[in-house]
């Protein structure tokens, strides 16, 4: 009786560090770029708005852009 448990606290732990694993893959490749666009996108127009529009050198795409370099996007 205790090998067969042992046999299926092994498949349990295997199966466990598999959902683990591509739970960790989702958020790193789906969640996490998702949320730094929302973030960058905001920043973004956050900065576009309190600048000075005569003083306005860089766009909305430069800032979103240089955003996402610094989080590792692009």
């Amino acid at each position: 009786m205790t090998d067969r448990s042992a046999v299926w606290g092994g498949a349990i732990k295997k199966w466990l560090l598999v959902a683990v694993i591509l739970g960790g893959l989702f958020y790193w490749f789906q969640l996490r770029p998702s949320n730094v666009r929302i973030k960058c996108g905001q920043e973004a127009r956050v900065w576009i708005a309190n600048s000075d529009p005569l003083s306005l050198f860089t766009s909305y795409d430069e800032v979103y852009r240089g955003c996402l370099h610094e989080n590792g996007l692009e």
